[in-house]
């Protein structure tokens, strides 16, 4: 799994004592333990941080659509602690492209009922980080647009707002994610 959750306003000390307890990546740790120098050298890639609450579907089952789930971000989504997930190749499979989706076998996992199996993939055209439609059941979105899956990717840059299904995250370079992480240091 690819992702884990941090209360990013929890006080430090706090923070860095659940450290062990969430089994967070590598890179939230280094985020809170690193300057911030050290963080963009040893993380340059960009991460999705997000407050969405998944929700987890119950066993294998098609992707809920968003009419029928009564699609509006709830409180009880909004709530929840902050979701990272760092934007970098782990899979073997389309070396062209990071995958993300519901299932396992994507390189960003995103377990929730209104993401597809393959939902949607990000890839470098030109120096250029670009997100396009993997053909999924409630689309994916820059903003507040939707991409079109019959179009090439749609460009995205530092602290653009991206949606797939229901979760909501900001596009967030080294730099930033780590400013995110440490409130304090700002």
């Amino acid at each position: 799994m690819l992702y884990r959750m941090v209360n990013t306003q929890a006080a430090p000390q706090e923070r860095e004592q659940a450290l062990p307890l969430l089994g967070l990546q590598p890179f939230a740790e280094t985020a809170l333990r690193r300057s911030r120098a050290q963080f963009v050298a040893a993380c340059p890639f960009f991460f999705l941080v997000g407050g969405s609450q998944l929700v987890r579907p119950e066993g294998p089952r098609a992707t809920a659509t968003i009419d029928k789930l009564g699609a509006r971000f709830t409180p009880e989504r909004s709530a929840a602690p902050t979701t990272i997930l760092a934007v970098r190749k782990v899979r073997e499979t389309f070396p062209s492209m990071i995958t993300l989706g519901r299932t396992d076998n994507n390189d960003l996992v995103l377990h929730d009922v209104s993401v597809s199996k393959f939902h949607a993939f990000f890839r470098m055209r030109g120096g250029q980080l670009e997100v396009a439609e993997g053909g999924s059941r409630n689309g994916t979105w820059v903003g507040t647009r939707r991409v079109d899956a019959r179009s090439p990717g749609r460009a995205v840059k530092n602290l653009d707002t991206l949606r797939f299904g229901l979760v909501e995250f900001t596009l967030l370079d080294a730099g930033a994610c780590w400013d995110r992480l440490r409130p304090e240091a700002r």
